[in-house]
């Protein structure tokens, strides 16, 4: 008979699937069930302890390198990627530039290469209006950021909105 597992086995739970990139389905036995594993995961995301964590670790890591506990400049970019058939067909896209029928990864980094915020869109959504929503939200949870290194996709109208409203 399973047990619903003391808070060791939910965490080691939670640290497997982030390691072995695995489905929470196929949790293997040795660690709480799968459901009380991701309950678990969910409760803490919404609450924004995976948030938190991330931030402090971020900051660790800066602060240990010398740096700005907080970043004031970051990096933007995008990659297209295929979509899986288990993929409903109402969250992917066609990007012509690059001929892939899927998503696209908004990824923003600080100048270590350590994450502030990733987005996922269908791949067919431009860069830089993707771009609006991500800058919006990290000038509402990260106010430091003053500069943010991108390539030509993100030209154009995007840098006057990013001048004229944060």
């Amino acid at each position: 008979m399973r047990r619903s597992g003391p808070g060791r086995e939910i965490v080691d739970g939670i640290r497997h699937i982030v390691d072995n990139g695995a489905k929470w389905r196929v949790l293997p036995a040795d660690f709480a069930p799968w459901e009380t594993v991701y309950g678990f995961f969910w409760r803490c995301y919404r609450a924004g302890v995976v948030t938190y964590i991330r931030d402090q670790l971020r900051r660790r890591i800066r602060t240990g390198k010398g740096r700005c506990p907080h970043p004031v400049t970051l990096i933007v970019d995008s990659q297209s990627v295929k979509g899986a058939s288990t993929v409903g067909r109402d969250s992917r896209g066609y990007d012509a530039a690059k001929k892939i029928n899927g998503r696209k990864r908004h990824i923003t980094v600080d100048t270590l290469g350590l994450p502030m915020m990733i987005t996922v869109t269908a791949a067919d959504v431009q860069a830089r209006d993707a771009a609006r929503d991500v800058f919006w939200r990290l000038r509402l949870t990260q106010p430091q950021i003053t500069q943010v290194w991108a390539d030509r996709g993100y030209a154009g109208d995007l840098v006057d909105w990013a001048r004229d409203r944060l």
